[in-house]
């Protein structure tokens, strides 16, 4: 029998409880790695969602400070009388308040024409084309001008620019003198045929809700 056989079998189970020290050691570390690296996946996983959703706040305040800007225009364009219902009757009495108004003793005649559809310079046709499209579609608003035609006799030419002036400073509504034409100079005064355009747009109809057919 040889010297190191009765020392190997009196250390047997110490050599059993060194080997299961290691092979468990060996799994901890193999764990910790495995767990490790997962930490570190799922950590880049979390700080990649952070991000994308930093850059979707963002994006949305953005959207929240273009829609705020573009709500405090659309309230100064209704106050205004552009955007919405045309206040068509309010246009006619306001014409006739400020003629009279002013102290003139003659009748004015007038006639508001039927609304039409606005369309720009050829320069801008594409734009317009695609603006058109869009309001065929129900996707933009529909601007209109309305012409409100006037005639007025034996006046003076101050006195038609005071009624335009007078009438745009009470009238509720946004509008430019599209043409005028003064003529027949008498004794008395001389005529004044003028046209006023008036501009409005109607918002787009409210996007139809999809129904979801039943289940």
């Amino acid at each position: 029998m040889k010297a190191w056989q009765p020392i190997l079998r009196l250390a047997r189970k110490s050599l059993y409880v060194l080997g299961t020290i290691l092979v468990l050691c060996m799994v901890v570390v193999v764990g910790t790695a495995t767990w490790a690296t997962s930490v570190n996946t799922a950590l880049a996983q979390l700080q990649a969602s952070a991000q994308t959703q930093q850059d979707q706040l963002a994006a949305k305040q953005n959207d929240l400070l273009n829609m705020q800007g573009h709500i405090t225009r659309f309230e100064t364009l209704r106050a205004q009388g552009m955007v919405g219902e045309p206040a068509r009757a309010q246009w006619v009495e306001q014409l006739q308040a400020s003629y009279q108004g002013l102290g003139f003793d003659n009748r004015i005649a007038y006639q508001l024409q039927a609304p039409q559809p606005f369309v720009v310079a050829a320069a801008q046709a594409a734009d317009a084309e695609a603006q058109a499209q869009a309001e065929a579609a129900g996707e933009a608003p529909v601007t209109q001008f309305h012409d409100l035609k006037f005639e007025m006799h034996d006046g003076h030419e101050g006195d038609v620019i005071n009624l335009i002036r007078n009438y745009r400073d009470a009238v509720k509504g946004h509008f430019r003198v599209q043409s005028c034409v003064l003529d027949g100079a008498k004794d008395d005064g001389l005529g004044a045929n003028c046209v006023l355009r008036f501009f409005t747009m109607l918002p787009p109809p409210p996007a139809a809700k999809t129904e979801t057919p039943p289940n």
